[in-house]
């Protein structure tokens, strides 16, 4: 395809014609001609979140919503839509497109949100294909959901499992390096773990419940996102490593590359705090989310327990994953 905006019938053809998932708050969407878009709340407040993928992975268009929409999730929120802005290398095949926009939809209909509008075109500033999502959803609850309301006392939730988008990154990028070390069954589990990235089924159980706080775990593992959510909250915590979930394939792909799955990327996982964790642990265990009580909020302090021994930690500088890639 040429530089520029997309013609109005390739948008029309391999773009809008894909957007088929429709939710009733969406009153005006965008088409050619009508670039703004009206949802009705019902009064609620709109909660919003953005995430760009710049990263050369499959299924771009699919990733590019699952992670917008997790932002929304780890703030209680129902997501209703996602707008895309989409920027595409010259020479960018117009069938690459449709698969782009085949994986973006299919997502849509997993999270039953709307794609409501943004922007496609070709741009000699990129070299791969870029997205940047903006997911907008109102609140599942009253009380707001947010970082600052972890409180001291607290239970400390984690869903899934540490490290399982690093494990299932390294697991692809690295696998003929892999296969000569570990056995392949670790790295067919590590994966499928890519199918795990949402975390709005586990939210929308939680908010339910009557959590204070969630975060997603992205870049810096499970102890940087500790570490974001106690600083918010001007608290501290204290977890026990043998109580944090870790998947055998991740275990094996840990202790092959020498990295830490504390501190390897998780999309996918959810931190949850809240006073009856025992009780939120058997819900999501009752809808088949495995997940574990792993420590406690507590007045200041950032604390591994490993072994029966207490070890002050530091945030993490990096994530593992760039050691190897």
């Amino acid at each position: 395809m040429d530089i520029g905006k997309l013609p109005p019938e390739i948008l029309e053809k391999l773009v809008l014609d894909k957007l088929t998932t429709r939710r009733k708050e969406v009153i005006v969407r965008s088409k050619t001609g009508q670039d703004s878009v009206f949802i009705d709340t019902g009064g609620l407040p709109i909660v919003t979140s953005s995430d760009p993928i710049t990263g050369g992975v499959d299924n771009i268009g699919w990733f590019a919503l699952h992670i917008a929409c997790n932002d929304l999730a780890a703030n209680g929120a129902m997501p209703i839509g996602v707008m895309m802005t989409v920027l595409l290398p010259p020479g960018y095949k117009e069938e690459e497109l449709g698969k782009l926009m085949d994986d973006a939809s299919q997502a849509a209909k997993e999270l039953d949100i709307d794609i409501i509008g943004g922007h496609t075109e070709v741009t000699d500033a990129v070299t791969r294909p870029i997205i940047s999502s903006t997911a907008l959803g109102i609140p599942m609850t009253d009380s707001l959901i947010i970082s600052e309301a972890a409180k001291p006392g607290m239970d400390i939730i984690l869903t899934k499992g540490a490290g399982i988008e690093g494990s299932a990154i390294l697991a692809s990028v690295k696998e003929e390096e892999l296969k000569k070390h570990i056995g392949i069954e670790y790295i067919k589990a590590a994966k499928e773990l890519e199918k795990q990235l949402s975390v709005v089924p586990e939210s929308i159980i939680a908010a339910k419940h009557g959590v204070a706080a969630m975060h997603d775990v992205t870049e810096g593992g499970v102890l940087g996102a500790l570490y974001e959510v106690v600083q918010a909250a001007g608290c501290g915590f204290t977890v026990n490593y043998e109580a944090i979930p870790i998947l055998e394939c991740t275990k094996k792909i840990s202790q092959y590359f020498n990295i830490d799955p504390l501190k390897l990327i998780s999309s996918g996982s959810m931190l949850m705090f809240t006073t009856n964790g025992e009780q939120l642990v058997e819900k999501l265990a009752r809808e088949g989310i495995y997940s574990a009580v792993i420590g406690i909020v507590t007045e200041a302090g950032y604390v591994l327990n490993k072994n029966g021994n207490d070890t002050e930690v530091d945030p993490p500088k990096s994530d593992e994953l760039w050691k190897v890639i």
